[in-house]
């Protein structure tokens, strides 16, 4: 794009090539997800408890982390690429579709958690509530 967006590391004007690593931590929370909904599916008492235990702290503590913390890279990443995005090649069409995926759930994702803040507002102090959404407040 220009110097200012290659001096912090926006060298491309595709989104994988620009979220870098943390492309693949997505990846990554992606299977655990599976796997924490593997878990909570099997019959087997131990590993049905872990896996309820790992979605709790999955969908609310890392998720919402690592969502804030790369809420502008994602966003700037998504904005740049759906700029330029194009269908002629596999490899094109495949990130235009990619960002215009991870650009529903940058403008989707805060939304639902205003939500779920708004609904359940009063019961934010209760501690009986903090220790069932315990990774909501990390």
């Amino acid at each position: 794009m220009n110097a200012n967006f290659a001096e912090v590391g926006l060298e491309s004007v595709y989104f994988l090539h620009n979220m870098g690593t943390l492309a693949l931590a997505f990846v990554l929370y992606l299977v655990l997800m599976f796997v924490a909904w593997v878990f909570s599916k099997m019959s087997c008492f131990t590993v049905k408890n872990y896996g309820q235990e790992l979605s709790k702290s999955l969908y609310w503590g890392h998720l919402t982390i690592l969502m804030f913390e790369s809420f502008s890279n994602l966003a700037i990443s998504s904005f740049i690429n759906l700029k330029y995005r194009g269908w002629e090649r596999f490899n094109v069409g495949f990130m235009s579709v990619l960002t215009i995926l991870v650009l529903i759930i940058v403008i989707v994702y805060p939304l639902a958690y205003a939500l779920f803040i708004s609904k359940n507002f009063d019961y934010l102090g209760w501690s009986k509530f903090k220790q069932k959404h315990g990774a909501f407040y990390e």
